[in-house]
């Protein structure tokens, strides 16, 4: 694409300095690039503010929580080992810590949203994601291969913490 009329300059030899900023009244991350002092927008994101999102996230997946609860205990009993059902309870367990822990960063995100913060909350709803979506799908469909996946969700669960509580010691 040609650089004239806002489009995206090709992308060629030329380095680019590429950036990301946060307007924290709209709630929105940017990503720019820049070539020979032109500016170009790439992609934005977040057209909700991280609250909502988190809350929303929060909301979802507790409401899924008792959901895959109530199908782990009514529908799957008698149709996978005991294992394979101990495995699917892990997943609806840590399902339901990480959605309380998702409302209370968007409860806490009204008040006084940090980088921290805005991490635990992006790293709580993504390592729910992996790491219980993991082991259902490793239960349901018997793809061991899943498995591998299951840490990548746990570290994601445990940045979100720290980064959380880096949160709460920035601001006593």
């Amino acid at each position: 694409m040609s650089s004239k009329g806002g489009g995206l300059p090709p992308l060629d030899d030329t380095v680019y300095d590429i950036g990301v900023t946060f307007c924290g009244n709209i709630g929105h991350a940017v990503f720019i690039l820049v070539k020979h002092h032109k500016l170009f927008i790439v992609a934005s994101f977040l057209s909700m503010k991280d609250q909502k999102i988190f809350l929303l996230f929060g909301a979802i997946y507790g409401f899924c929580t008792v959901a895959f609860g109530a199908f782990a205990a009514h529908g799957l009993q008698g149709v996978l080992s005991t294992r394979a059902l101990a495995v699917f309870h892990t997943g609806v367990d840590y399902q339901a810590i990480h959605a309380l822990a998702l409302l209370l960063v968007g409860l806490l995100a009204r008040h006084r949203i940090s980088h921290a913060l805005r991490f635990a909350g992006w790293a709580f709803l993504s390592g729910v994601l992996i790491f219980s979506g993991s082991l259902y799908l490793l239960t349901l469909l018997d793809l061991t291969w899943f498995g591998a996946m299951t840490p990548i969700g746990g570290v994601m669960l445990l940045l979100g913490w720290g980064a959380l509580i880096r949160h709460i010691f920035q601001y006593e």
